[in-house]
């Protein structure tokens, strides 16, 4: 670092928030759109390959909020019909 006290000065007066990204694949594909189209993708799912000629870029993948051990079952029930839907759970 060429100038010490002004990186010093940085870290002592500014706040720095750091949130952990848990679906790196869909942040990778949003990141991607936004720097060829410089739009946002509207992107929940993750990046699943096998998924990107059937649903297209934005709606393929899997709702990872579906996926935790909570009772989706009963939304999943109607979500399993839906392979490009926005909460498609995965099989």
């Amino acid at each position: 670092m060429q100038d010490n006290e002004k990186y010093k000065r940085i870290l002592a007066t500014e706040k720095f928030f750091f949130l952990p990204v848990i679906n790196v694949d869909g942040a990778e594909v949003v990141e991607k759109h936004w720097l060829s189209d410089h739009k946002i993708l509207n992107k929940r799912k993750n990046g699943n390959p096998s998924l990107m000629t059937t649903c297209g870029e934005e709606n393929a993948g899997t709702d990872l909020n579906r996926n935790y051990g909570v009772d989706w079952e009963k939304e999943n029930e109607k979500n399993h019909t839906e392979l490009c839907g926005d909460y498609w759970p995965g099989d």
